[in-house]
């Protein structure tokens, strides 16, 4: 189960895009709010490129979240 990036609280998915590199999911929580995540596979031979991937995958989240204003990461 999900939860509201603004306040925690539990949240429903309302509606999943299916696109050939990702998923988006669309989500309202118990509070009215409605957030948006996008889900892909990633394929990783090494612990580096393991690292590589997930810091890549960190940074592209931190701007997403500056640029829309919340400040939870």
């Amino acid at each position: 189960m999900k939860k509201c990036p603004e306040c925690k609280a539990w949240a429903d998915v309302l509606e999943t895009r299916q696109r050939p590199e990702y998923t988006y999911r669309r989500y309202e929580c118990a509070n009215n709010h409605r957030f948006t995540t996008r889900e892909s596979l990633w394929a990783a031979t090494s612990k580096a490129d393991t690292h590589k991937l997930l810091n890549a995958a960190l940074n592209s989240v931190k701007q997403t979240t500056r640029r829309l204003g919340h400040g939870f990461l």
